[in-house]
């Protein structure tokens, strides 16, 4: 359940990694290769990708089980805001990491992990 969540945060918001992680699986076609390439952003368009991630990183402190950490992410995903990978650097990077170690603590506990 933790790598779907990494992926699924990183695929939707992966500003914060340089790098993508490998799938656990590996080998070709992994979803790990289908995560769109870092753009540049305004600091308007990052600041409101940040407080969409906040939003989500509540709904998600407040699950219990599997099934609502599956939910939360899949909304994530399909939201237009979260679609951009957005090169985040300085005072945004310190703030967007902050939100989703809370986010991936939040999902780890529902999850069982």
């Amino acid at each position: 359940m933790r790598s779907l969540v990494i992926f699924l945060f990183a695929a939707a918001c992966g500003g914060s990694q340089s790098t993508p992680a490998a799938s656990p699986g590996g080998g070709s076609g992994s979803a790990a290769e289908a995560k769109q390439p870092e753009v540049a952003g305004t600091p308007d368009q990052i600041n409101a990708q940040i407080e969409k991630l906040k939003t989500f990183t509540s709904e998600m402190c407040q699950c219990g089980e599997p099934a609502c950490v599956k939910r939360v992410n899949d909304e994530m995903t399909a939201d237009p805001i979260m679609k951009p990978t957005y090169k985040v650097a300085g005072d945004q990077k310190a703030q967007l990491d902050k939100v989703e170690n809370r986010y991936q603590d939040c999902a780890d506990k529902a999850g069982g992990d």
